[in-house]
C-alpha cells in the first residue's frame, strides 16, 4: 500500500528528525560480499507504519521528495564523509547564481595545472577561453577539475557580492585577485545559508582533502537548492554537449554525461533526469540523482558506496516510487 505525501505529513516528518545511528558505532558482522553497513536499517524504519527501507552498500544515504520536502529514507545522514566530485554541485550552483552564461572564462596556469595528475579533465590549456556555459558543461558532464578551479577563480575575482563579503573581513579588506581559496569561503557561506551544519569545503572540485567533507543530509540540502535553480538543471540533465574549437584547441570536444542511470546508459532507470557522480579512493562512490514520475520529484544522495552507487540508487528510487505518492489536500 502506498503512503500518501501531503503538506501535513511532510511537516510531521521534518519537525521530528529521526535519530541517527552512526556506522562507526555498529558492531554487526557484515554479510558476506557486502559492505559493513549493508544490513543497517534506515533511521526511519522505526516510525510506526513506515515501509521498511532497502539494504544498500553505501555507508550513508538520504532519499527525499523534493516537492513536499519529506525525507523518505535516511541512513547515517549525519556521518561526515568525503563527497568527491558531487562537490561540483555547489560549485555549479554558485556559478549559476553569480555568472552570466555568455561571459568568458580564461584558463589560468594555476587552474589548468593545479589539479591532481590523472584526475578528471578536458585537458584545458593555459590561456584557453571558454564561455561560462561551456566550462559548466565540462564541470558537470566530464567532471573537469581544471574547470572547477577556473570557475572558482572567475567568481571570486569578479563578483560584486563576493567583493562585499570580503570587505566585511578585516584581514581581507584589501581587494585581491580571484583565487580558489576565496571561492571556498563563498562555498562554505552558501552551505551555511542552506542549513548545512556538518559540511566544510576546502576546494571546488572534491579532490581528496582531510578538511573537505559533508554529510548525506547536508548534501541533500545543497542538491535540492541546486535543482530549483533553473539554470543549474540544464547542466545535470544534458547527456551530450559539444565545445567547438577554441583559441587553443583546433578540434571539437565531445562531452558525455557519466550518470549511468540516464536514458540509454547501462543502469538506465525510468524517470531519472540526471545528477552528478563522484569517486575517489578515499570517498568511495558518491552519487546525487534527480528523478521524476507523475507529480513526484525524488532526490537521492549516496555516500561511500562500494558498488558505484547506481544499484543503491535504483533500490532507493524503487522504494520511493513504489511506496509513496503525493496527493494535494483541498
Amino acid at each position: 500500500m502506498k503512503r500518501f505525501l501531503t503538506g501535513m505529513l511532510c511537516a510531521g516528518i521534518l519537525t521530528s528528525e529521526p535519530a541517527v545511528t552512526y556506522a562507526a558505532e555498529t558492531s554487526a558482522t557484515p554479510e558476506a560480499g557486502h559492505s559493513e553497513t549493508y544490513s543497517q536499517a534506515s533511521d526511519i524504519d522505526s516510525v510506526k507504519g513506515w515501509p521498511t527501507g532497502p539494504n544498500i552498500e553505501g555507508q550513508s544515504a538520504v532519499l527525499m521528495d523534493a516537492v513536499t520536502d519529506t525525507i523518505l529514507y535516511s541512513k547515517n545522514a549525519k556521518d561526515k564523509l568525503y563527497p568527491a566530485s558531487i562537490t561540483k554541485i555547489m560549485t555549479a550552483l554558485l556559478a549559476c547564481e553569480y555568472l552570466n552564461m555568455d561571459d568568458t572564462i580564461t584558463m589560468s596556469q594555476e587552474a589548468a595545472y593545479g589539479i591532481e595528475a590523472g584526475s578528471s579533465s578536458i585537458y584545458a590549456e593555459t590561456g584557453e577561453v571558454f564561455t561560462v556555459e561551456q566550462a559548466l558543461m565540462a564541470l558537470m558532464l566530464e567532471s573537469a577539475n581544471e574547470c572547477a578551479n577556473a570557475i572558482a577563480e572567475h567568481i571570486s575575482g569578479s563578483t560584486e557580492e563576493f567583493a562585499n563579503l570580503m570587505n566585511q573581513r578585516a584581514a581581507l579588506a584589501e581587494k585581491t585577485s580571484g583565487s580558489v581559496k576565496k571561492f571556498v569561503e563563498l562555498m562554505n557561506q552558501r552551505a551555511a545559508q542552506l542549513g548545512c551544519k556538518n559540511t566544510h569545503f576546502n576546494n571546488p572540485n572534491g579532490l581528496p582533502d582531510e578538511t573537505h567533507y559533508t554529510t548525506a543530509g547536508d548534501m541533500m540540502k545543497i542538491a535540492k537548492a541546486a535543482w530549483y535553480n533553473p539554470r543549474f538543471r540544464k547542466f545535470v540533465t544534458t547527456q551530450v554537449y559539444e565545445i567547438p574549437p577554441t583559441n587553443k584547441q583546433s578540434e571539437t570536444r565531445y562531452l558525455l554525461n557519466h550518470h549511468k542511470m540516464m536514458p540509454g546508459q547501462s543502469y538506465a532507470y525510468d524517470g531519472v533526469l540526471g545528477g552528478k557522480t563522484g569517486y575517489t579512493d578515499a570517498a568511495g562512490s558518491t552519487l546525487v540523482t534527480y528523478a521524476k514520475r507523475g507529480n513526484s520529484i525524488l532526490i537521492a544522495v549516496v555516500l561511500n558506496s562500494t558498488n558505484g552507487a547506481f544499484p543503491d540508487t535504483t533500490s532507493l528510487l524503487d522504494y520511493g516510487f513504489d511506496n509513496f505518492e503525493k496527493v494535494d489536500l483541498n
